[in-house]
């Protein structure tokens, strides 16, 4: 199968990154159990306007997210089995190295993954893939395909997909689904 990967917030923890700056920066305030949307700048209530975007568009930010549990040895496994990883990451518009910084974090956490499997897309339904594993609410709803949200307090609304709280039960649903397609 070809499956669909998002990084941020599924390959790395990129919104704890953001909370635990801010959280020094400002003084605390940022709790990730309380994102009920799934801008992390609205939680951010301290920051002046700009200061959440402009801490992603920092260099080195995208290049030093912390990996995942899991996520190496799951989609090694995923790899040797035959399967088609591609990375489907929103990139800001604004960032000068966000893409350059993503295939480098690839490379360090995933060497395995040929550079060329790594798409910025803003709209990530128009990739064809046969499954989608993301955290973001409008990419599992806007998908036509098979999708696999990774559970946030941001995305319990979405229905009508299958839920996974870790990359070990990825792996068991992409398994069960796989002798399905």
């Amino acid at each position: 199968m070809r499956l669909l990967i998002d990084m941020d917030g599924v390959c790395c923890h990129t919104y704890q990154a953001v909370a635990d700056w801010y959280n020094k920066e400002y003084g605390g305030g940022c709790i990730l159990a309380e994102q009920k949307h799934f801008l992390i700048s609205e939680l951010c209530v301290k920051a002046p306007d700009g200061a959440v975007k402009a801490y992603f568009d920092s260099p080195g930010f995208f290049r030093n997210l912390p990996v995942r549990k899991g996520c190496p040895e799951v989609l090694y496994r995923l790899h040797k089995r035959g399967h088609d990883i591609v990375f489907v990451t929103h990139v800001p518009k604004q960032s000068v190295t966000g893409l350059y910084e993503k295939r480098e974090w690839l490379q360090e956490h995933l060497p395995f993954i040929s550079p060329r499997n790594i798409i910025a897309a803003q709209r990530k339904e128009l990739v064809s893939g046969d499954l989608l594993l993301d955290d973001g609410p409008e990419n599992i709803i806007s998908f036509p395909g098979i999708t696999c949200v990774f559970d946030a307090p941001y995305n319990r609304e979405v229905a009508g997909t299958h839920r996974i709280y870790t990359w070990f039960e990825f792996e068991n649903i992409v398994k069960r689904i796989g002798v399905r397609i």
